[in-house]
């Protein structure tokens, strides 16, 4: 945090990089358009905006730290930490844990959760979660084949930005370019072309464009926003605010999907304990003497939800590394 508060002072002038008014400010310097939050724009932005990075790191270097601390101070010495969870805890009905929030720790400080003896950690991610949703609830056919036969974000490596699709790093900025279209970005700022390249991208999938469209319509008019499926609903207060709601529509569905996946590993798998819901993965503890079987159910679960909802997709989960690569 240091380092990144002398960067902030000596190359950019900033001084209270840790405030939300200096970020909202930057932001609106820049004439980007909020989306859905000030800290959400900054995540999304961190790629093609060196301060934008600059603030991203610094937010999730002082959440990690808030949360290790809180660890030390409350459970020194001891092997075992309970924060709480909320069920309901975002606008889309996410599960958030509190006190210490360890969902939000980064890969390379989550090598402090370690399993008990004889058990394993086991760690579940949904692939292409909101890029499938997105194509089945649109029922765009085009989308719908390239999630079923191939990969969304490599898609947009390879077609939007040229670069190489074998780079995890250049399928994880092609994710941000994704999720910034679901927010409704307009790529105002943009100056390498991308953003351009971008609108151009999702114009292709003419059947997502017009349910994006009567989405944004049909919602203006009920004053609220649904979900793909029961419940999740929010309110619209300004009428001309209708940047978050593709977003909202699924996002709240995958939500859904997701809750009901760790109740279905719940009833059906014995040997799992669930330790950490994150945003579409979750991290179990299993036992070790049973681990391929164990994962397979699960796995089983989480595709089984997916597809009842997602009839049109072939719905995969990702078994993953928890922990950094180093």
């Amino acid at each position: 945090m240091y380092k990144l508060k002398n960067t902030f002072q000596f190359e950019h002038n900033i001084f209270t990089p840790e405030e939300k008014e200096t970020q909202f400010n930057y932001i609106k310097s820049k004439n980007y358009k909020i989306l859905n939050s000030v800290s959400n724009t900054i995540s999304l932005r961190r790629k093609d905006d060196e301060v934008c990075d600059l603030f991203y790191e610094l937010i999730r270097t002082k959440k990690d730290l808030k949360s290790l601390i809180f660890m030390i101070s409350q459970f020194g010495g001891r092997d075992y930490v309970h924060p709480y969870f909320i069920g309901f805890g975002s606008i889309t009905s996410r599960i958030i844990l509190k006190e210490p929030s360890l969902q939000n720790l980064r890969k390379k400080n989550r090598d402090i959760i370690v399993p008990e003896i004889d058990k394993a950690l086991l760690y579940i991610d949904y692939s292409q979660f909101e890029a499938g949703i997105l194509a089945h609830v649109s029922n765009d056919q085009k989308l719908i084949s390239l999630y079923n036969t191939g990969d969304i974000y490599s898609d947009i490596v390879l077609k939007v930005m040229n670069k190489d699709t074998k780079d995890h790093k250049n399928r994880k900025e092609a994710k941000i370019l994704f999720y910034r279209y679901l927010y409704g970005d307009d790529f105002s700022g943009d100056k390498t072309g991308i953003g351009k390249k971008t609108v151009k991208y999702f114009e292709q999938f003419t059947s997502l464009t017009k349910f994006k469209n009567e989405l944004i319509i049909k919602s203006k008019k009920d004053g609220i926003v649904t979900s793909f499926v029961q419940g999740n609903h929010r309110k619209l207060i300004d009428q001309n605010e209708n940047i978050w709601i593709l977003s909202h529509y699924i996002q709240s569905t995958a939500s859904y999907i997701f809750k009901k996946a760790l109740v279905d590993v719940y009833e059906k798998v014995k040997g799992a304990k669930l330790l950490i819901p994150l945003h579409d993965g979750a991290l179990y503890e299993i036992d070790k003497n049973q681990d391929q079987i164990i994962q397979d159910e699960i796995n089983k679960c989480f595709v089984n939800n997916l597809e009842l909802v997602c009839g049109s997709l072939n719905a995969t989960a990702e078994i993953k590394k928890f922990y950094s690569e180093n």
